[in-house]
């Protein structure tokens, strides 16, 4: 009967000791989760908002407009219309329009989040642990999301596109993960079809 128990009491201190380590280790990686998954809902819900600009008259608002005509019935670039801008031109100044008011706001949001993602992967990378260091690098963040966002000027997008670029860039010489390298790609598909030139101003 002895060397019966002996063996059960031994699994149990071992399930015991592994079962408290694995939660430990849980609950370590929830708290890194939660603090980047706080971060993003912070800067997300604080730096994005729907846009709608009125056409009005004038140079700016004449290309505007038609970028969201062009979008609006389909215009073909490169045959229909030929400018520096793509098909994704009207995410500039996105207008009352229907196809550019439904597509617009969701395409600047996935944008947005991809920026706020890679700024947030760039401090916890610079800074490792939780010091006033990473804080202000999060309050940072925030006010160069604010600046790159301000659709008062035209070419706020286009920093937009090669800031997250430079940042994802960054990410992968540093770490070597073939993940940053993998969400470069969307952003300079996006890039390429807002405006030929983004990368060659």
């Amino acid at each position: 009967m002895k060397k019966e128990i002996l063996p059960s009491v031994d699994s149990q201190k071992i399930l015991s000791s592994l079962r408290s380590k694995f939660s430990a280790f849980s609950l370590k990686d929830n708290l890194k989760l939660s603090e980047g998954a706080f971060a993003f809902v912070i800067l997300f819900f604080f730096t994005f908002y729907i846009i709608i600009v009125p056409f009005g008259s004038g140079l700016d608002p004449s290309w505007q407009f038609a970028m969201n005509y062009a979008f609006e019935h389909r215009l073909i670039f490169g045959k229909d219309i030929i400018f520096t801008y793509g098909p994704l031109g009207f995410l500039a100044t996105p207008g009352p329009m229907y196809l550019p008011l439904i597509f617009a706001n969701p395409i600047l949001l996935l944008i947005n989040s991809y920026m706020i993602l890679s700024f947030i992967f760039l401090v916890k990378l610079c800074s490792q642990e939780r010091t006033i260091k990473r804080y202000l690098g999060y309050l940072l963040t925030y006010i160069l999301i604010l600046i790159l966002n301000d659709h008062n000027y035209v070419r706020s997008l286009d920093l937009v596109f090669i800031f997250t670029s430079l940042n994802l860039s960054f990410l992968f010489y540093r770490t070597k993960k073939p993940a940053y390298l993998l969400m470069s790609a969307p952003i300079l598909v996006f890039s390429f079809l807002y405006k030929f030139g983004a990368f060659a101003m």
